[in-house]
């Protein structure tokens, strides 16, 4: 039975002391440029953005999965991978695509932004430790005009809002409650790796229900 497979990153920013010299002025470029769209956020709050959003100046802290057969009428089994520094972080990469590997047949791979997000960083951390990236290419397609084999919700309803909005016109529960995407850096400095993952759970699980109710009524989208 194929199954549904939802699933969605968190990202921390690395430590600017370690950065190269090229490193460094991609962060100056980045913060400068939110500090000029955002004049009132302060400089550590604009660095850590910065730094969170691109995957040459960050790393994936958790990483979520959200498994479910497509007939079945049970909650989706949830799982996460997670790392409190760029160390951990090629454990945490090689887990996740040990844990996808088994999914290789007519299965549909769901994301919320993923194709321009989530593959992004999947894919420039896996070069960055020298892992082998997963193979199954259902999950790794990241054509917009592509969503039977992975679904982004982002691309097939190609609003500009996020999850949360979705949620919200959808009637969903929002996952942004205890904690959303900003707050993601801190826990991890504090060590609340749990709560990290409770959170991206929250997001795939919502992601999942999102795409349940979407293709059920606009099936077609996804053809």
């Amino acid at each position: 039975m194929s199954k549904i497979i939802a699933w969605d990153i968190e990202t921390c920013p690395l430590d600017t002391n370690t950065f190269t010299s090229r490193q460094d002025r991609r962060h100056s470029l980045l913060v400068n440029a939110e500090l000029d769209k955002n004049p009132s956020t302060s400089y550590e709050d604009a660095s850590r953005k910065a730094c969170s959003l691109h995957p040459m100046l960050g790393f994936i802290c958790c990483i979520s999965v959200a498994v479910e057969d497509e007939a079945s009428l049970m909650r989706a089994e949830v799982h996460s991978f997670v790392a409190d520094d760029p160390e951990t972080e090629r454990q945490l990469l090689i887990d996740f695509r040990d844990f996808v590997g088994q999914f290789r047949g007519m299965d549909t791979w769901v994301t919320f932004n993923g194709k321009r997000f989530d593959l992004d960083w999947l894919l420039h951390r896996c070069l960055h430790h020298g892992v082998q990236a997963p193979g199954n290419v259902r999950m790794m397609n990241r054509n917009p005009y592509q969503n039977q084999y992975h679904a982004d919700l982002a691309c097939v309803l190609k609003s500009p809002a996020g999850l949360a909005d979705l949620c919200d016109h959808l009637g969903i529960e929002s996952p942004k409650q205890a904690m959303d995407g900003s707050g993601v850096a801190q826990a991890v400095a504090e060590g609340r790796l749990d709560d990290v993952a409770k959170y991206c759970e929250a997001d795939v699980l919502a992601t999942l229900e999102c795409y349940l109710i979407v293709k059920r009524f606009a099936a077609a989208a996804f053809a």
